[in-house]
């Protein structure tokens, strides 16, 4: 069974890899500049929406009193707040990658049991750290680009909350009829209430839901083969198996579909968003994982067909392979 050995996990440049059969050299210092940039650019775009979040004054689109769409009640205890959100969308696939790439080997021959295959089949020589640190990193740039887009988008989209009124509550002497501005506003709940009140669209737990999660489908169903065309194994899966990679894109719509039960959003708005989150999600997924076949970029736990290719970056080329080993 091939080890990575991290001598340090915050300088890969001194990572060295060994595999069953031969040993391989040191991994060259241009590893570490490659993804350097790469993290500091997911870094960056985290801040800068959080940022946004709280501090960028969306624009402030006029609004009937009398429109029934934001007339809805203000719903005190969401059914997903942020902290849980980021729980769901954030934390449970960074352990779920995590997870699944320390316990591949365990996690293999649980799905090969009784199937007629052993663990013997699957390729050696494995660089597990490579593929841990990759795939973390190509899920923190997917969420850092979904924030920041999500947010610009609010910002310049300005629509009010379908429980905006509520939010506002308008002076007394306010016209029902035609529209009127912010001004008329008297914020019972406060001015960041009634400031996020025009950020309807796009939905942001839409979008970092279906960011997060839909990365973690795409992750699974690349790590797994389950309907990879080189693993003539994968047919042998049952059904319940193959709908294991979808349980987090249902989580996603769960989630998506709770902020129009608490009123926050309109389905248009979590549709947009959650298209937001799975593109971003999709695009991350094959700019870091990019394999022909599109779905089978990474080392299957089935029949271990290979380590993640990158499109950006021709990652350890400079290191010597045996054949059946191909890093790149």
């Amino acid at each position: 069974m091939s080890a990575v050995h991290l001598k340090n996990m915050g300088k890969l440049a001194d990572t060295v890899v060994q595999y069953a059969g031969p040993t391989v050299s040191k991994v060259p210092a241009k590893y570490v500049l490659q993804y350097a940039f790469d993290w500091l650019l997911a870094v960056v775009l985290g801040f800068t929406g959080k940022y946004m979040e709280y501090n960028v004054d969306p624009f402030y689109r006029q609004f009937n009193t009398m429109d029934e769409r934001i007339g809805h009640p203000f719903t005190q205890i969401e059914q997903v707040p942020d902290a849980k959100l980021y729980l769901f969308a954030i934390g449970f696939p960074l352990a779920a990658i995590i997870a699944t790439t320390i316990g591949s080997k365990i996690i293999r021959k649980a799905l090969t049991y009784r199937r007629g295959f052993t663990d013997s089949d699957s390729q050696e020589g494995i660089s597990k750290a490579h593929l841990l640190h990759v795939s973390v990193l190509a899920l923190t740039m997917a969420l850092g680009i979904t924030g920041v887009s999500t947010e610009c988008l609010k910002v310049m989209i300005g629509k009010p909350r379908p429980d905006f009124l509520v939010r506002c509550k308008p002076k007394q002497g306010t016209p029902l009829s035609g529209t009127v501005s912010v001004n008329v506003c008297t914020a019972p709940l406060g001015k960041a209430i009634l400031r996020d009140g025009f950020k309807s669209s796009p939905s942001g737990h839409s979008s970092i839901a279906f960011c997060g999660l839909g990365f973690l489908s795409l992750w699974i169903l690349g790590q797994s083969g389950l309907f990879g065309r080189k693993s003539s194994q994968s047919r042998h899966i049952s059904v319940h198996i193959r709908l294991i990679p979808l349980l987090p894109v249902f989580l996603a719509t769960w989630i998506a579909l709770t902020r129009t039960q608490d009123y926050r959003h309109d389905f248009k708005d979590i549709f947009l968003g959650g298209l937001i989150g799975s593109v971003v999600a999709l695009t991350m997924y094959v700019w870091f994982f990019n394999d022909a076949n599109g779905l089978e970029p990474g080392i299957s736990l089935i029949s271990g067909i290979q380590t993640p290719r990158l499109a950006n970056s021709k990652l350890l080329d400079s290191i010597p392979t045996k054949t059946g080993y191909d890093i790149v």
